[in-house]
């Protein structure tokens, strides 16, 4: 306790002693020595000293003021009176060394406690006041991984949450905000467009990643309005590669009916390199069948996988099976094998040829690690064209083969799931809607919602009610959008 009170007194002592000989030393004829006994001499080495007399070890004074030293009749004074003096150097490097010492302790202490909490700061940016400003940037990384993790736990509300902050400390910060925009199709729909924009704006340089999200977003949520805007943005903007976005524009207009804009594109210098199919698309929309028919029968130069995969689908549209796999068969160079097993099996559901069908889409699902894939395609297929004999005998393959517990078969499954709605089969929807939510753990709520659209003609449940929060292929929902126009549409009475 003696120490402790010492070292308690040494700290006030250094600046109240100092102060008192300071101002003795201005005058020191007409005041007395404020620390040297009254009674005594005055002379060094003669005078006891009273500022040292209330310490537990008087001799620890001598760290206040070194002129204390001992001697054969005790604690004494080395200076005359008029000599004693502050000792203003040795209060400041006590002090000083005081404060670097305390400074230090308590950022290692703030640089532990942060570190605890998850904090991702080093010890320089706690330590230097210099790097201050990045704590900012390291509480909006914090943020960003909590709300990430809630977001993997299903946890979407405190997810966003938690996004929010980070973009809030961290504006900067591109994952940040694209994550964030994202989970706003989720929960805020009517602004994640907002998102996208401000996104876009503040990083220009990522404005093609950007864009490649907000057009999965405005499909999902089917605005097709955003969807054309942005399609002409991009292409004008010359971004690589272009086919999604001519495709996003095609399929735009087409919905919403706005042949305008195609053809303002269509004489914009970017609009050049799909001439032939966009005059092509116009004459489809114009009804003349035999003059598209006719284009669509050659080779448009240059070879192009869009012009390939534009000219088979709608061929088969337009009702030549036979032409869309001629086509195939000249394009086979280009196309990837998706798109023709796909163009393939339009023309045998076309045809009518349900034999062939069902024995290609067996051979399909018999190619070894492709299932999930094919389950995926004929999925797809049956979206676009309902046939109650291939979803049978699809549905009986998954229960007899159940696909392997991965994001493959997770997303197979749930392909599968809306190739039931469009069969509206309620038997085959309850137990693909069982199945996921026992695989995922998860309520899945979105899958009710989305078997009421199919099954319940006068529900109010939208295609961009739920089509946002599930993990589907683009391939999928332009095909579900495809069947069922701008979404407001209700499925059939029954199956086509």
């Amino acid at each position: 306790m003696g120490w402790i009170a010492d070292f308690i007194r040494f700290w006030w002592c250094l600046f109240y002693w100092n102060s008192h000989k300071a101002w003795f030393h201005l005058n020191p004829s007409k005041r007395r020595c404020p620390c040297q006994a009254q009674s005594d001499s005055g002379k060094a080495y003669e005078t006891e000293c009273e500022a040292s007399g209330s310490w537990a070890k008087p001799l620890r004074f001598r760290r206040v003021c070194p002129l204390l030293v001992e001697t054969p009749k005790g604690r004494r004074c080395s200076v005359d009176a008029r000599d004693v003096r502050p000792f203003w150097l040795r209060a400041a490097a006590y002090y000083g060394g005081a404060a670097v010492v305390s400074y230090l302790c308590a950022t290692l202490l703030a640089f532990g406690v942060l570190r605890f909490a998850g904090y991702p700061v080093g010890l320089g940016t706690v330590m230097w006041p210099g790097k201050w400003h990045e704590f900012d940037k390291a509480k909006a990384q914090f943020f960003f991984n909590k709300g990430s993790a809630a977001i993997a736990h299903g946890d979407y509300r405190e997810g966003t949450m938690a996004l929010n902050l980070a973009y809030q400390l961290d504006p900067s910060h591109y994952s940040t905000g694209l994550l964030l925009a994202r989970f706003a199709t989720l929960l805020q729909p009517d602004n994640c467009d907002r998102f996208f924009n401000e996104l876009t704006l503040r990083n220009p340089e990522q404005a093609a990643t950007t864009a490649e999200h907000w057009l999965r977003s405005a499909l999902a949520r089917g605005n097709f309005v955003v969807m054309r805007d942005l399609a002409l943005k991009r292409l004008k903007a010359g971004d690589k590669p272009n086919s999604p976005w001519i495709h996003a524009l095609l399929f735009s207009t087409r919905i919403i009916g706005d042949d305008a804009s195609l053809r303002a594109f269509l004489l914009s210098p970017e609009g050049a390199e799909w001439k032939t199919l966009i005059e092509t698309e116009f004459l489809i929309r114009a009804g003349r069948r035999t003059q598209a028919e006719q284009i669509l029968s050659q080779i448009w130069y240059p070879r192009k996988t869009y012009f390939a995969y534009y000219q088979t689908r709608q061929l088969l549209a337009l009702g030549h099976p036979d032409d869309a796999i001629l086509a195939c068969g000249s394009y086979q160079d280009i196309m990837p094998v998706s798109d023709r097993v796909a163009v393939f099996l339009g023309a045998l559901a076309l045809k009518g040829d349900k034999a062939r069908l069902l024995l290609e889409s067996k051979n399909l699902l018999g190619l070894k690690d492709s299932t999930c894939a094919a389950v995926e395609m004929l999925s797809v297929h049956l979206v676009t064209n309902p046939d109650a004999d291939l979803f049978t005998m699809l549905m009986q393959y998954v229960k007899d083969k159940p696909l392997p517990r991965n994001n493959a078969g997770d997303r197979a499954y749930l392909t599968l799931f809306f190739a039931a709605g469009v069969m509206r089969d309620n038997a085959a929807l309850s137990y693909i809607q069982v199945l996921l939510k026992e695989r995922s753990g998860a309520p899945l709520t979105s899958l009710s919602a989305a078997e009421e659209f199919f099954m319940d003609s006068h529900s109010l449940v939208r295609l961009g009610s739920f089509l946002p929060v599930l993990p589907v292929t683009m391939d999928l929902v332009y095909a579900l959008h495809e069947r069922y126009a701008t979404g407001t549409q209700r499925p059939p009475s029954k199956t086509p």
